[in-house]
């Protein structure tokens, strides 16, 4: 390469509203906190996060876990998305949206295509 080229990777996950993403990503948050505390909890529903009982070691990471990716709906992702390959140059997006169902991932990558006004050919 002539240039340098820089892919993004970024944890994401877009929704028809802000408050449904939130409750979407619970059980990948949850699953990320498990891992990084050294346990291997299986993958549960959001409703099995909002019953589940947070050490205080889960509660503090599940807290940093949750800022670190990019939640919301398709436009507000998009312009998280953007603003962050601005501030680090990059050329391309490698998005990753790890969901329970599998219709809210499709759903998911589809509100961000439109936001970001890409075409299906």
């Amino acid at each position: 390469l002539a240039q340098p080229y820089v892919a993004l990777g970024v944890n994401v996950l877009a929704a028809e509203t802000g408050e449904l993403a939130r409750h979407l990503v619970k059980p990948r948050n949850l699953w990320v906190t498990q891992l990084y505390l050294g346990s291997r909890g299986r993958f549960i529903s959001p409703e099995e996060v909002d019953a589940h009982s947070f050490t205080a070691a889960e509660s503090r990471m599940y807290e940093t876990i949750q800022q670190r990716g990019i939640t919301g709906t398709g436009p507000e992702c998009t312009a998280r998305l953007r603003a962050l390959g601005a501030l680090h140059g990059s050329d391309e997006y490698i998005l990753l949206t790890i969901t329970y169902g599998h219709a809210e991932r499709v759903r998911s990558y589809e509100l961000i295509a439109e936001a970001f006004e890409l075409k299906n050919d």
